[in-house]
């Protein structure tokens, strides 16, 4: 109840603004009342989730859900449209963090864990997804009855994105739950790593289904370069914004979140920029990815100077509303119809990722001698897709007109269900792991209730 009369008040003071006809004024400015509506009550909701024993993000997602275009309609669809930007800006900060938490001396010694994680799980992926897809794909209309061309590329395709993690997702579990140690830092490996192998994955994915589809079509060399140009110029990029970070904070260091904040636009922006321009004016179907380039300038910062504590301790004391905001979007573009549309075939997808998931961490864990209970749990903990995995899907979809619309409304399904369950089995992962609770509570700005209202105070170590 403590949260339950806040959060109903606040719908009900919104839902009243919003529906007062007032010369369209509320309606010129429901972009910035939605914002505000979605982070009040994804607070409220992401507390209730606490209570629940359940991660806070748990309930920003069902926030976004609820009050979102496909249940109640508090905030449409065309404003969720317009807030893509702002989602955009938040998991580039939080991408930031996440290329933070990765520390090469931890990392050195699980190189075997974490490169035969990466590939027996894509193996296992791929070899099940294809099947499926070939199967089941023409029973349920997604791909044509008698092409088995057709079949086979979209089961890579959908494979390749079926291997894809959140780091978004994970970084958020970690900061909420303070967890810390080699299983963490493990999991957070295997995701970032594999988010540069899906971009590989998808690319030759794309190629080959081209060669099967098309049959005078041909490998060429440029698609290789293409994607060498497309990871270094990303890791490059992060790596010089990295530098330029790691100087602010040794010869500057004021004012630190706003100058992040301003780096996610720098970041987020370039990187629309680049990939229009490239693709417009020089026709080269290069992505830029701002994720990928954050994570690799929260890399350098973390690993090549010693400002690395800075960063991290800056985006924890800021990280709240943007987790909020983040994850209160992602449940409000939860597209429920979709879902019920190939909704056998999304469990069938589901069901098998995560069997290959939990099977092959398994299998490694036992190769390697790891501790049983770490291994019972690492591949469960990759549930969680995102970010990338939507970005992929909408791009099957103007990549292969003709059959790629409804291969990627199953991508979106299947991505979706695994958002909502992916948090909750990740914070039961990490408790059974014990790591939760085990990293120090730095300095930060610690967001309370009082008498009703949000108000904020300094932390304590």
């Amino acid at each position: 109840m403590k949260y339950l009369f806040p959060l109903v008040t606040v719908a009900v003071v919104f839902y009243g603004l919003v529906s007062i006809p007032v010369d369209g004024a509320m309606e010129r400015g429901g972009g910035a009342l939605s914002i505000g509506f979605l982070m009040l009550t994804s607070y409220f909701m992401g507390a209730m989730a606490e209570k629940l024993k359940l991660a806070r993000i748990t309930g920003y997602l069902a926030c976004g859900i609820l009050f979102g275009p496909f249940l109640l309609g508090f905030v449409n669809s065309n404003t969720v449209s317009e807030m893509r930007f702002i989602n955009d800006l938040a998991l580039t900060f939080i991408a930031l963090a996440a290329g933070g938490e990765l520390k090469i001396s931890g990392l050195k010694e699980r190189v075997s864990l974490i490169v035969l994680n990466i590939v027996v799980q894509i193996v296992a992926i791929f070899f099940g997804c294809v099947l499926i897809l070939y199967f089941l794909g023409p029973v349920f209309n997604v791909v044509p009855i008698n092409n088995i061309s057709i079949s086979i590329a979209a089961g890579l395709i959908i494979a390749s994105v079926m291997a894809a993690r959140s780091p978004s997702t994970m970084m958020a579990v970690i900061s909420e739950t303070r967890a810390a140690g080699p299983f963490t830092e493990t999991i957070m490996g295997i995701t970032v790593a594999m988010d540069v192998v899906v971009l590989i994955l998808f690319t030759l994915s794309v190629t080959v289904g081209e060669l099967l589809i098309n049959a005078g079509a041909s490998l060429s060399s440029s698609t290789a370069l293409l994607l060498l140009v497309e990871i270094v110029g990303n890791l490059g990029i992060g790596a010089l914004l990295g530098l330029g970070l790691i100087s602010y904070i040794k010869y500057v260091n004021r004012d630190l979140p706003v100058i992040l904040l301003l780096f996610a636009l720098l970041v987020t922006t370039l990187a629309h920029f680049l990939s229009g321009y490239l693709s417009g004016m020089w026709e080269f179907n290069i992505i830029v990815e701002p994720l990928l380039i954050a994570i690799t300038a929260g890399f350098v910062v973390e690993n090549f100077s010693p400002e690395g504590d800075e960063l991290l301790k800056t985006i924890d004391e800021s990280s709240l509303p943007l987790y909020a905001i983040f994850f209160a979007v992602a449940g409000a573009s939860v597209d429920l119809n979709v879902v019920a549309e190939v909704w056998i075939l999304t469990l069938a997808l589901m069901g098998y990722r995560l069997l290959a998931l939990s099977l092959g961490s398994l299998a490694v864990g036992k190769l390697l001698k790891e501790p049983t209970v770490e291994s019972r749990w690492m591949g469960l903990s990759f549930t969680a897709q995102a970010g990338v995995s939507i970005g992929l899907a909408v791009k099957v979809e103007s990549i292969f007109p003709e059959w790629g619309v409804p291969v990627g409304s199953l991508i979106l399904s299947v991505v979706t269900l695994n958002q909502i369950v992916g948090p909750v089995v990740l914070k039961l992962a990490l408790e059974r792991v014990g790591e939760v609770k085990q990293r120090k509570k730095k300095s930060a700005v610690i967001y309370t209730m009082e008498n009703g209202s949000l108000k904020s105070g300094g932390g304590s170590n």
